[in-house]
């Protein structure tokens, strides 16, 4: 098994001030705007370690939980750890269901995998989106933009011709989910 490294052990060392999400949610109310705020968990939204612990007070209960649900940090593509990652760290699917059952939407705003040309499969996605689908967490693919790197992006051109392995899976999930299937590989 490959080592695992934390995102959330990192430490960068910088120093600045900036508003909390608190700060942020009664900016935002100020204006008079009554949409859902999407309020993310920490380490880049890679966990939601303590998201409710420290969510901020919606005084309009229109606050849901923000999630970038990625392989498993430092395991390389098709391992289990990879492929599974609730088996090396489920934590963020345990925050997940926490924060479900109080009542508040979890929506995954990224999530990717392998693309490079000639990879089949997506091993990550195609374990992870079932998941999110069976807990009726909502999601949304990284990213739809045409750069060429082999990891996250779901369009080879213009065209909106799917990548290999990741943007194909998306793109058939995607379709599945759309016909009406509940459970779709």
């Amino acid at each position: 098994m490959d080592s695992y490294v934390p995102l959330w052990s990192t430490s960068y060392g910088h120093t600045w001030q900036s508003a909390g999400m608190q700060a942020m949610l009664d900016a935002v109310r100020g204006t008079g705007a009554t949409n859902v705020i999407l309020e993310s968990g920490l380490d880049y939204s890679a966990t939601l370690d303590s998201w409710l612990t420290y969510k901020a007070n919606d005084p309009l209960n229109q606050l849901a939980a923000v999630w970038h649900a990625y392989h498993a940090y430092g395991y390389t593509w098709g391992t289990e750890c990879y492929t599974h990652p609730g088996w090396c760290d489920d934590r963020s699917y345990t925050n997940a269901d926490a924060i479900l059952a109080a009542n508040y939407p979890v929506i995954v705003t990224e999530f990717g995998d392998q693309n490079k040309a000639g990879t089949v499969g997506a091993p990550f996605a195609s374990t992870l989106l079932p998941k999110l689908d069976a807990r009726g967490i909502s999601y949304l693919g990284w990213t739809f933009t045409v750069s060429g790197d082999s990891n996250n992006i779901l369009i080879k051109d213009n065209n909106g011709t799917p990548t290999d392995g990741y943007g194909v899976y998306v793109k058939a999930h995607y379709l599945c989910r759309d016909a009406g299937t509940a459970n779709c590989p």
